[in-house]
């Protein structure tokens, strides 16, 4: 099961919006999205996302206890003007596709454009 929001105008993802979505297995985001809130995809079932270039600000724990989690793209790390701390806290070591900058607890390679930065 999927949500697709590219058709909106949605500027916010509230707190703990998909949180417990179980059978969310992704979620296409508004180019308009500005806030990806705290909690977001809290222990949901989704395992790729790509966070568009619009988003400005991402919560804490977005991603946390997201065990299915393989894949996170920021498309345009430089329009983020804030992001709190425990982004993707309790993410499982399959997690094979970080893509731009860290996150707590991965215990993975973490790549920005393709170059290996840390080993968690």
């Amino acid at each position: 099961n999927y949500i697709d929001l590219s058709n909106t105008k949605v500027t916010d993802i509230r707190d703990n919006v998909f949180n417990e979505c179980l059978d969310l297995s992704y979620a296409i985001l508004p180019n308009t999205l500005r806030n990806l809130n705290s909690g977001a995809f809290y222990n949901s079932g989704i395992y790729n996302i790509i966070i568009p270039p619009s988003v400005e600000y991402l919560g804490s724990h977005i991603f946390s206890n997201c065990f299915n989690l393989q894949s996170i793209t920021i498309m345009d790390l430089g329009n983020i003007n804030n992001i709190s701390g425990g982004i993707s806290e309790h993410i499982l070591s399959n997690l094979s596709g970080i893509q731009v900058f860290a996150y707590n607890n991965t215990k993975n390679v973490i790549s920005i454009g393709g170059l290996d930065i840390i080993n968690l």
